[in-house]
This record gives structure tokens, C-alpha cells and sequence, in this order.
């Protein structure tokens, strides 16, 4: 039927299609997805079709140039197969022959190597379809149709073997692709867009070349550590250490933190004991003496991950036999015309929960059975495997829950910071003046930390070994300078933030050395007086 079944209702002589998840550990595979009955399948093949159309509607049919004779293009569409292709632009309104002989322009627009387009509004080219060309020849993603395009200009990216989306309609709307999509707002010099910019190897690029090689005293740059997931199971907090299972193979990693290395819980920065033992964790991390991958440069949960990629989940079905059904959304954000909008949901997936997730909704523990259709989540996980998508440990639910959850964990670090003082690296020293970089889990947050610069008064210095421990009294110094942030935006644990102290004694220090920085007013730790 229409409604959603259990297993209880399925009987001998059901037709079933049906999907498995990738579960080599376990045989027979595990089915995710049942459909029953050839009405029910016919339902689910049609509401695909609706939804790939739409899709391509909004985006453009991909494909590209086979040839470019003066200014005619020829351009090969792809598709699972000829038949589908035609359906689809059927059932789109669109028939490539009355296009031919109404002379009907369609408008094509340049691609990148993933069919993202850059500013589409802008850079499509217009113009008739002069001549149907027979099929080729089959071969994997080949839709059978092929057009000769005569655009009103012939811009540079319209070479062969470039990609290229099609508009095949006048009736679809040329418009810039979903936000993230697109890439007129893609970061700068992020790895999957430009591999070239890193002289190092990455997770998604460069495989031929080494991994960046970190030092202790200094901060790595951007996402040149190897990014792994685990269940963190022990921590040594004395030490900045810990150890965690994997995900791929089940091993148990032992793992330290560098000076600069930092620990993310619910989006703001916190310490390991922060993290309870059994939480899913991922860990950025480079390369010991030894070649393994150890040293820990954040540790961060679940739900720092989502925050970071400003995602959260969003109810679309209570929770049923130990899964809660949710959509991945991204906020509403400005378009380039500087309105509002809502863009399309990432996807959907089920959150596995039991008796032992704890629910925070409304400022207290809940508990799953208080979830309703369009909450919105971030949620921690247990241990994941091969076998088993890891247990919810904690969800919190509601924009008020999620922020005062932060706001929680932030506030929490800073007071420790404020008594222990704020962790730095010497970057460089000139005569008596100590250039010092404030570590930081979150950027955005340190500025508020910092309260403004102590222009006009003293600060407190305490060396520090590499375990972020003063290895002798504060000493006075003086507030010299702020400088501008050098090459190190993006760099792991760094704030961006730099001060320049006035020693008395620099002979004392040197560059790559972790300090402390006590601003006036803040306590002094207990036994410990200024020295000068």
C-alpha cells in the first residue's frame, strides 16, 4: 500500500524490492529499505523519477562538448540510457525535433570537472539547435542525444571535452546552483577545488606527495592532517592524551596533543575530560617520529563536526523501532540578490537511538519519545563499526537547548582560561619584544575571551612546557603591540590573534616556546605571585 509497513505485515507471495546496506560483517545483509507489492514499487520509481527531474530542472542536464567547429557545438547529454533521456524530456515538455524545426534556443552553461557551474545567470549562451545527430555508440552514462549548439558567443571554456549543463527548456530558469553547489562561493583554496594550492598531501588530494610534517612549535597549516573517527575509550588528561578505537578496522590508536592542539564539544572549545569516554569522536591528525598517525591536533564530537559545517538535523518522523528519521539542513542563508532563502535539505538518514540516549529539549532531560516532527538536532554518537552505525549518546533538541548548550561549554572553557591563562607559541623575537600567537579551538570565539587589548598595562608570562604547564612564576611584562595576523589563517589551534609583550629579560625565551598570558585582573594561581 501507500503507508509505511513493518515486517509483520508482509506475506508468502509478497513481490519485494530491496535495498541492503554495505555490511560485509554481517550475512546475510541487513535490508534498510522494503518495498512490497508492484503498486508500491511503481509509487517509489515514480516519485524518483520526480525528484532526479527536478534536480535537473534546476540544475541543467549534464553533459559535454564533443567537438567545436567554427562556432557550432556539438554536445553529447548524459543519462543511464537513451530511453531514460527521452522520457525525461518528455515528460519535461521538451521534443529535440520540434525544437529543431521551430528553431527554439536552449542555453548552456560551462561546468567544473563535478558538473558545478560558477554563475550561471551570468555565464550562459543562448542559441538553436541546428542539427540532431544519430546516437553513439552505447557506453556507460551515454544518453543518446546529441545536439549541435550554436551559442551567440563562443566563450573560452566551450572546448572539447569540457562539461557543460544544458537548460533544454525555456520554461526552466537559469539560476545559480543550491548554496554549496555552486562554485562562485566555494572556499578559497579548499582541497577539493584547488589540490594544486597544497604543497602537501590531503585526505581528497595529492596522494603522491608527503604528508605536511608538523612541529610542535609551530602551528600546521590547513587541513594537512589526516582526519580519522573513533570511539574515544580513555583519556589521560595530565598528559593531553588519550586513545580511541577506529572506525575502519576496529584498532585501538593512542593518541597526544601538541601544544596547539585543541578539543571541540558542542561547538565550543573544551578540554578531553570534557568528552565522556564512549563518545564517536573525530580526530585530526599528523604523523609522529615514527610515521603514525598520533598526534592529535583536534579532537572533536559529533556535534562539533555538525557545527562546523553548519548543519543540524531536522525530525521528520518520531522515533520507530530505535531509529529517529531525520533530514540534514544547512540554515537559510542570502542568495545574490540578497534574499532569503531555504536551501534543498542534504539528505536524510536514520539516527539509531535506545535506552541509554539521553535528550535534552527545553533547558531538561527529556526523553526520545519527546521528539516531534520538526525539531531541530545536534546529536553525539557512540561507537561506530562495520557492523553497527552507532547508538545516539546525547541529542540535544531546540535552536534555545543547542545555543545555551554551547554557551554552557564555552563559558566553561573560558573560565578556565582565565585561571590558568591563555595558552600562546613565540612566533618571534626582536631586542626585548616577544611576538606571541594565541592558541584557540574557535577562532571566533577568542576575541570575546580577550576583551579587548590591555593597551597601557602590564600582562603575566609564564613559560610553559609542551603539556601547556608553566614551568615557573608569572613574570610582569609589558603590553607592547597587536599586530595583524600573519600567513596563518586557517592553521589548526591557531586564534589569528597577535600580541607583542616587552621582557626584560627575552634572553630568557625562544621562538617555537608555549606560554601563558594572564591579562590584569585576572587571579594569579594559587602560590604564585608576579615576579618582575
Amino acid at each position: 500500500g501507500e503507508a509505511r509497513a513493518t515486517l509483520a505485515d508482509l506475506k508468502p507471495g509478497d513481490e519485494l524490492l530491496v535495498d541492503c546496506r554495505d555490511d560485509q560483517a554481517q550475512q546475510p545483509r541487513h535490508g534498510c529499505d522494503i518495498w512490497a507489492g508492484a503498486d508500491a514499487q511503481a509509487r517509489a520509481t515514480a516519485a524518483q523519477r520526480a525528484r532526479h527531474k527536478a534536480f535537473l530542472v534546476a540544475r541543467g542536464l549534464p553533459g559535454w562538448i564533443e567537438r567545436v567547429d567554427g562556432k557550432k557545438l556539438t554536445i553529447s547529454l548524459f543519462s543511464r540510457d537513451h530511453a531514460t533521456l527521452q522520457a525525461l524530456l518528455a515528460d519535461a515538455g521538451m521534443v529535440p525535433a520540434t525544437w529543431l524545426k521551430d528553431k527554439r534556443w536552449i542555453a548552456v552553461v560551462v561546468a567544473d570537472h563535478e558538473l558545478r557551474t560558477y554563475n550561471p545567470p551570468v555565464d550562459k549562451q543562448h542559441g538553436p539547435i541546428l542539427e540532431l545527430l544519430p546516437p553513439p555508440a552505447d557506453g556507460y552514462g551515454c544518453g543518446g542525444e546529441r545536439w549541435v549548439f550554436e551559442p551567440r558567443v563562443l566563450l573560452e571554456g566551450f572546448r572539447p571535452g569540457r562539461l557543460v549543463r544544458v537548460f533544454a527548456h525555456d520554461a526552466w530558469k537559469v539560476e545559480d546552483m543550491p548554496y554549496g553547489e555552486g562554485l562562485y562561493e566555494h572556499g578559497f583554496e579548499t582541497n577539493d577545488d584547488d589540490p594544486g594550492l597544497f604543497p602537501y598531501r590531503t585526505d581528497l588530494y595529492n596522494p603522491e606527495l608527503p604528508w605536511f610534517a608538523a612541529k610542535p612549535t609551530s602551528f600546521p597549516p590547513d587541513q594537512s592532517a589526516h582526519r580519522v573517527g573513533g570511539e574515544l575509550i580513555a583519556i589521560d588528561a595530565a598528559r593531553r592524551a588519550g586513545r580511541f578505537r577506529s572506525d575502519r578496522d576496529g584498532a585501538q590508536i593512542d593518541f597526544t596533543m601538541p601544544p596547539y592542539g585543541t578539543v571541540l564539544r558542542c561547538g565550543a572549545e573544551g578540554e578531553l575530560t570534557d568528552l565522556p569516554l564512549g563518545t564517536h569522536c573525530w580526530f585530526d591528525l599528523h604523523q609522529d617520529a615514527a610515521g603514525a598517525f598520533t598526534r592529535a591536533a583536534v579532537v572533536l564530537d559529533d556535534a562539533s563536526r555538525l557545527v562546523q559545517d553548519t548543519v543540524t538535523y531536522r525530525v521528520e518522523e518520531a522515533a520507530a523501532d530505535g531509529h529517529l528519521r531525520v533530514a540534514r539542513q544547512i540554515p537559510p542563508i542570502k542568495d545574490f540578490q540578497d534574499q532569503m532563502i531555504t536551501p534543498p535539505d542534504l539528505g536524510r538518514l536514520e539516527l539509531p537511538v535506545d535506552a541509554h540516549t539521553r535528550v535534552w529539549k527545553g533547558g531538561k532531560e527529556a526523553t526520545v519519545a519527546a521528539l516531534a516532527t520538526g525539531d531541530v538536532l545536534l546529536a553525539d554518537h557512540g561507537a561506530v563499526s562495520a557492523s553497527s552505525p552507532g547508538a545516539c549518546t546525547e541529542i540535544w533538541a531546540g535552536a534555545d537547548t543547542i545555543a545555551a548548550t554551547t554557551e554552557h561549554q564555552r563559558l566553561q572553557h573560558r573560565a578556565l582560561v582565565k585561571a590558568q591563562g591563555m595558552p600562546g607559541l613565540i612566533t618571534a623575537i626582536e631586542g626585548r619584544l616577544l611576538t606571541v600567537v594565541f592558541i584557540a579551538g574557535v577562532r571566533a570565539d577568542f576575541p570575546s575571551l580577550l576583551d579587548g587589548d590591555p593597551w597601557g598595562k602590564p600582562v603575566f608570562v609564564a613559560a610553559c612546557d609542551e603539556l601547556l604547564k608553566p614551568q615557573g612564576a608569572f613574570v610582569r611584562m609589558g603590553f607592547a603591540n597587536h599586530l595583524p595576523e600573519s600567513a596563518t589563517a586557517g592553521a589548526y589551534g591557531c586564534s589569528g590573534i597577535r600580541w607583542v609583550v616587552d621582557s626584560e629579560h627575552p634572553e630568557s625565551y625562544h621562538v617555537g616556546q608555549v606560554l601563558r598570558v594572564l591579562k590584569e585582573g585576572w587571579p594569579l594561581p594559587v602560590g604564585q605571585e608576579a615576579a618582575h
